[in-house]
């Protein structure tokens, strides 16, 4: 995985959610890469 990756994959989740906009910096970072790339299910 690149860098460049991870950085568009949470540019795409803040503009996907302006509402959340107001969030903090770590919790946009967590969510758009949690959005992203989901845990997968353990078996």
């Amino acid at each position: 995985m690149k860098p460049q990756q991870l950085t568009d994959a949470v540019r795409k989740y803040i503009a996907n959610n302006p509402d959340k906009a107001d969030f903090n910096a770590t919790t946009m970072v967590s969510f758009g890469l949690g959005k992203a790339f989901p845990c997968k299910a353990e078996r």
